[in-house]
């Protein structure tokens, strides 16, 4: 039978795996954006460049993003979710199931990070009853989705986001001396008008 309770686990299942996407997405979009902005960099302001180049660190470690994601915080993962761990590792083991490898480091990556929502997922997946969940299980997907949202809008106003999402040569060039200067390079005597 269907409850109310169950509705909204499916739900926060679903907003959980959608926000996990997004994440994967815009991350991948953001992969190589460093790269990119020091190539700029490197053709627009060469002598910055070279100096940069010769400094104690390399460019490339430079390479920082100004929005971190704060720890994560462990929390305590509930007893039932335990059990429904378990179960799915008894499934998935490579000692016990041939060709289930991945499916069994998912569980455990998902374990070591109290992913309630990766696990439930996989229940699915797997054709493993989990009927009710606990309130505590509840809260720790809700925890989840929460920590999720934060480390997306950390990428979304990160650094390299605002590089893939440039439209124009003007915002390329001001992300670019955001970059300098938040290495420490003076940038007041740099021009900004793109077209010189």
């Amino acid at each position: 039978m269907v409850s109310v309770k169950s509705i909204e686990v499916k739900k926060l299942i679903y907003k959980s795996s959608y926000l996990d996407l997004e994440y994967e997405e815009i991350e991948y979009k953001c992969k190589d954006v460093f790269e990119e902005i020091w190539i700029y960099i490197k053709d627009k302001y060469p002598d910055i460049f070279e100096a940069i180049s010769n400094a104690a660190q390399p460019v490339n470690e430079m390479a920082t993003d100004l929005s971190e994601n704060p720890p994560e915080e462990k929390t305590y993962l509930p007893k039932d979710i335990k059990k429904l761990y378990h179960k799915i590792i008894n499934k998935t083991h490579p000692d016990k199931v041939e060709g289930k490898e991945e499916e069994f480091r998912r569980a455990t990556d998902a374990y070591k990070s109290n992913d309630v929502s990766k696990l439930l997922s996989m229940c699915n997946k797997l054709e493993i009853e989990f009927g009710d969940i606990s309130e505590d299980a509840l809260d720790v997907l809700r925890k989840n989705i929460e920590s999720l949202e934060i480390k997306l809008d950390n990428l979304y106003n990160s650094t390299a986001w605002a590089w893939f999402s440039a439209k124009t040569e003007k915002d390329k060039e001001s992300i670019a001396l955001h970059v300098l200067q938040s290495k420490g390079i003076d940038i007041s005597g740099l021009h900004k008008d793109p077209q010189k």
